[in-house]
């Protein structure tokens, strides 16, 4: 970004699930193959997710995760726009993602608010 001054104004993140065609390994439970919500309709095959988060509009990669299939969307986006932020060396830019992410800020914010200030905490 640096050697190329690349713009780093707005990132993208999303998160999608990737259905496969394998058999159940019972000798490696805490694998990323694991049966869960299959967008596809076809909860009996397994499955991973996997992340990107870009620089925008290059499309530059920033950031990619390989995650269990049956973990939720939600926990992700925080964690992804940290290391978004740690790899551009700031955090003022704008995050581009889907309704997940902006239920996934708008519960983090509303701890942080909790945590606070709990006492004169008002959602």
């Amino acid at each position: 970004m640096q050697a190329y001054a690349l713009p780093t104004a707005v990132g993208r993140f999303d998160l999608t699930s990737v259905n496969v065609y394998h058999a159940v390994n019972e000798s490696a439970p805490d694998g990323v193959l694991a049966f869960g919500h299959s967008k596809d309709r076809r909860p009996d095959l397994l499955q991973f997710k996997q992340s990107l988060g870009t620089l925008d509009p290059c499309g530059v990669p920033l950031l990619t995760m390989t995650l269990k299939g049956n973990s939720a969307d939600d926990p992700h986006y925080f964690s992804a726009w940290q290391q978004m932020a740690e790899t551009l060396g700031h955090r003022d830019f704008i995050l581009v993602g889907d309704s997940a992410l902006l239920r996934s800020f708008r519960t983090y914010c509303i701890i942080s608010q909790f945590l606070a200030d709990p006492v004169s905490f008002n959602v």
